[in-house]
């Protein structure tokens, strides 16, 4: 952690750049493109998503690290109030 914010309503918290993509743009490969004037996106899975459901090895490490990271979550009695893909961060090597 870099620096935390706070105002009487909420608490931020900066963190260091991480390597690695989101959890969505390791599960999805998305591409838009113009089409009569309207945008169209074809969306692809990824490789991270086939192994997922592939390699029940890597799965299960990936289930444990995210209920690791819950848990300290909540030992440590924060709340994160908008959990979804785009806001873990994976570093994925694909030789796993």
């Amino acid at each position: 952690m870099i620096d935390k914010v706070e105002d009487k309503l909420d608490l931020f918290l900066i963190y260091e750049l991480c390597k690695g993509k989101t959890m969505g743009e390791h599960l999805f490969d998305v591409k838009g493109e113009f089409y009569e004037g309207q945008r169209i996106y074809m969306v692809s899975h990824s490789d991270f998503y086939h192994a997922l459901r592939t390699k029940l090895a890597l799965l299960r490490e990936f289930l444990e690290r995210v209920c690791v990271a819950l848990r300290m979550f909540q030992r440590l009695g924060i709340v994160h109030a908008d959990m979804k893909p785009e806001n873990i961060i994976i570093e994925y090597d694909a030789d796993f």
